[in-house]
């Protein structure tokens, strides 16, 4: 059962056939795969729209790992279009494909096209999406879910509601996870996963064990004043 993200999915609606890029952006596991994937799929085929004119490619499976070469991935676009009627595009995942910028605005510009993108944070939010995409790029944010969210999929007494959202957070794993001991250990995954292949990796961080302990001392720190000099003599 998936979680229902209704202001985003509207908003996917709002901009849908309009001529821009929807650049869908968020930390891992956040629910962008799921909200263009599932539930904007979903959408499109209960309004009317051929399933074989929706081109759905997600870039971080292995069945797709070809794709992750630009001309391939071009290729494979190209020869899923066989008329001239509006055709969808989802590509998830497309920090994997080097040079992505020119392809997708190749795919724009050749074709009948109206088409989605989902990248992490750290790859996209790197450059300026309105260059990449000539001033036809728009970002839409997702972030885990928020408490209104979580208390609509959860349904149970807000108060108790309040202190697992506080607890344990909104990404939608957790979430839907029931064991604690599970929800702790994902979320531990989550954060390794986040520092040491997001942020170690993107900024060439050397020392490592000094920038781990200073993300735990600003974790544990959180409604604390925190100065570089409380740092330092930490």
């Amino acid at each position: 059962m998936y979680i229902r993200r209704d202001q985003l999915l509207n908003k996917l609606v709002r901009y849908r056939k309009k001529d821009i890029v929807k650049v869908i952006t968020g930390i891992r596991r956040c629910g962008k795969s799921v909200l263009l994937n599932e539930l904007f799929y979903d959408c499109l085929l209960s309004e009317g729209v051929p399933s074989d004119h929706i081109i759905k490619v997600s870039l971080d499976l292995k069945k797709w790992e070809s794709l992750r070469d630009g001309d391939m991935l071009y290729h494979y676009i190209a020869g899923a279009i066989h008329d001239d009627e509006l055709y969808y595009v989802f590509l998830d995942e497309i920090q994997l494909v080097d040079g992505f910028e020119e392809i997708v605005n190749s795919i724009k510009a050749e074709f009948n096209t109206d088409v989605y993108i989902t990248g992490s944070n750290s790859k996209l939010l790197s450059h300026d999406i309105n260059t990449i995409f000539r001033g036809r790029g728009i970002e839409i944010k997702v972030f885990p879910l928020s408490f209104a969210e979580f208390l609509a999929y959860r349904q149970i007494d807000k108060t108790d509601a309040f202190y697992e959202y506080v607890q344990f957070g909104g990404l939608p794993y957790a979430v839907r996870e029931t064991e604690e001991q599970e929800k702790r250990a994902y979320l531990d995954m989550m954060v390794n996963t986040v520092v040491t292949r997001d942020m170690i990796d993107r900024y060439d961080i050397r020392n490592e064990a000094l920038f781990i302990a200073l993300i735990e001392h600003l974790c544990s720190s959180i409604g604390a004043y925190v100065s570089t000099n409380k740092i330092t003599n930490t």
